[in-house]
C-alpha cells in the first residue's frame, strides 16, 4: 500500500508479482491501440474462424487474436460460419474497433459450423 500511496506505480506492480505484471501487460496490449506509426509492418494476412459448437470464450479469443495480430502489424480477416464460410468467400477485413465489446457477448459472433471440409 505504501508504494501506491507514494504514487510509485511501477514499484507497486512489481510488488504484486510476475503474474500480475503479465496480466497488466496483456490488458494494456488488448485494451489500448498503438498509433499506426508505432505498429510494425508485416506482409502477413491472418484469418480467424470458429469451428465446432459455440463455447464460452470464443468471442474473447477472437478479439484477442485480432488485436494481437493488428499490434504485430498483420492485416486481419474474419471468416463467418467456419470452413463453409471460408469456402463460400464469407471473409472480410476486421479492424481493432470491430471487436470492441465482444468479450461480454455469448455464442459466436463470427458464427460457426460443426461440419469439417470433405477430403
Amino acid at each position: 500500500q505504501k508504494a501506491m500511496d507514494e504514487k510509485k506505480f511501477e514499484e507497486a506492480v512489481k510488488l504484486r508479482g510476475r503474474s500480475f505484471e503479465n496480466n497488466l501487460k496483456t490488458y494494456k496490449l488488448l485494451a489500448h491501440r498503438k498509433p499506426e506509426s508505432e505498429l510494425p509492418c508485416s506482409n502477413f494476412n491472418v484469418a480467424v474462424l470458429n469451428v465446432g459448437a459455440p463455447a464460452a470464450g470464443m468471442n474473447a479469443a477472437v478479439r484477442s487474436a485480432v488485436r494481437v495480430g493488428i499490434t504485430e502489424g498483420h492485416k486481419m480477416f474474419a471468416v463467418n460460419d467456419g470452413f463453409e464460410g471460408f469456402y463460400k468467400g464469407q471473409i472480410k477485413e476486421i479492424k481493432w474497433g470491430d471487436v470492441g465489446g465482444w468479450t461480454g457477448q455469448g455464442g459466436s459472433l463470427l458464427g460457426t459450423k460443426r461440419t469439417l471440409p470433405a477430403k
